[in-house]
């Protein structure tokens, strides 16, 4: 298990932080000011420790912000530190569009006004979760319809497990095995990812 990994395996553990950063006074077309304001943030939201970068965050955009992010760090590579070389953000691209049209796509295929009577289907679960701002095209509300489907993907994925353990009461005890708690986490991984590969 490469170093990567195990960085990898013990980050999960914890919840991303995301920072909306809203409207910037910013020309993404002049170097000189995305390397400001890049500055700027930097100072805001990355992790510092003994005033050196102490874990680099990603930083999310369209394509353009992408490419401009990655010119200013080209500029600043003869910098004498890594916060000068604008080291604590990795640049990656987030694109919105594809994945409202991705849900969209799911929508056409699993959403319909006329089964609201047939239980298990989308439309029935957002009248019984009383969800009524899912409404229209997905393009009007996606918030919406992105939480109707990640709230049923939820409940769906605690049934599963709930039935491989075989819990059919809430207020049965989880038979988690014998001192977990106290495992590696390696083990406590490969114990949950078996459980997973079981679940039907």
């Amino acid at each position: 298990m490469n170093s990567l990994t195990k960085l990898e395996k013990k980050q999960s553990r914890f919840s991303s932080v995301q920072y909306p950063l809203g409207l910037t006074d910013c020309n993404e077309n002049k170097t000189a000011e995305m390397i400001k304001m890049l500055k700027e943030f930097q100072r805001k939201y990355v992790p510092f420790k003994n005033e050196e970068i102490h874990e680099s965050v990603f930083f999310g955009g369209d394509r353009l912000t992408d490419e401009r992010i990655q010119s200013s760090q080209q500029a600043m590579l003869n910098a004498g530190s890594p916060a000068g070389r604008l080291e604590g953000f990795i640049s990656k691209i987030e694109d919105f569009h594809r994945l409202m049209n991705f849900l969209e796509a799911i929508a056409k295929l699993t959403y319909s006004t006329d089964s609201g009577c047939d239980p298990s289907t989308m439309y029935y679960f957002r009248n019984k979760l009383n969800a009524r701002n899912v409404k229209g095209k997905v393009t009007n509300s996606y918030r919406a319809h992105i939480y109707l489907y990640y709230t049923v993907l939820d409940a769906l994925c605690s049934v599963m497990f709930l039935d491989e353990f075989e819990i059919f009461n809430f207020d049965d005890v989880f038979p988690l095995p014998e001192n977990l708690c106290v495992k590696p986490d390696d083990v406590k991984i490969a114990w949950i990812n078996e459980i997973c590969a079981n679940l039907k």
